[in-house]
């Protein structure tokens, strides 16, 4: 009969005591903690979601830097990346409407927070309705802050 090779013995009798070995050290590392995706619509908000965030979720623009929240028309790879989103931040008031009607086409169960749905705002002399860029206003961004900050608490 042939010779047998030199690792068949060391498989034979020291395979299972390493993998056992490797399957313990696998079983006490700590499990790796997923962070929540945040879409936000446009950039001052992005500027501010991250800020609240920090590295508690990752957050992303839906708008690249610079678009426009009233002209954006995502592209098909942009809607398939809403998909993974656990929330979605607008502006709301009409200002960046299609993002809530493209997380819903991406089948994601995201939920939507319309910030301007959510802030007090000063009542307006001329009698006029508000102002939907309210992100222009800085108490109404420390408003949105809190209220980010909130939701992803």
């Amino acid at each position: 009969m042939g010779r047998l090779h030199p690792w068949r013995g060391f498989l034979r009798r020291g395979a299972a005591p390493l993998l056992l070995a490797l399957c313990s050290v696998a079983a006490a590392q700590k499990p790796v903690v997923q962070k929540p995706i945040v879409v936000v619509s446009f950039q001052p908000l992005y500027d501010v979601v991250a800020r609240v965030a920090g590295e508690a979720a990752q957050v992303e623009r839906a708008a690249p830097l610079g678009a426009s929240p009233h002209t954006f028309d995502p592209t098909v790879r942009d809607i398939a990346r809403l998909r993974g989103a656990d929330l979605a931040v607008m502006a709301g008031l009409g200002a960046d409407a299609w993002l809530e009607k493209y997380v819903r086409a991406s089948g994601s169960r995201a939920q939507v927070l319309k910030l301007g749905e959510r802030l007090t705002f000063a009542r307006l002399r001329s009698g006029r309705g508000t102002d939907p860029h309210w992100w222009l206003d800085a108490s109404l961004m420390a408003q949105a802050a809190r209220v980010v900050g909130a939701q992803l608490a």
